[in-house]
């Protein structure tokens, strides 16, 4: 199973072989509260304001 076939599967109630890794997803969400990628892999209470 691909990557877009992975997310595809999720977004339609499939279960896919495994879950989807999306590091470009994360970046977005890093930017987007205005903190350093590293920060928001490290520390998990960035992750969850994020």
């Amino acid at each position: 199973m691909k990557g877009c076939e992975r997310v595809a599967a999720l977004l339609t109630g499939t279960e896919p072989d495994h879950i989807p890794f999306m590091p470009i997803t994360m970046m977005l969400a890093a930017r987007r509260i205005g903190v350093k990628f590293r920060d928001y892999v490290t520390d998990h209470r960035v992750l969850a304001e994020a």
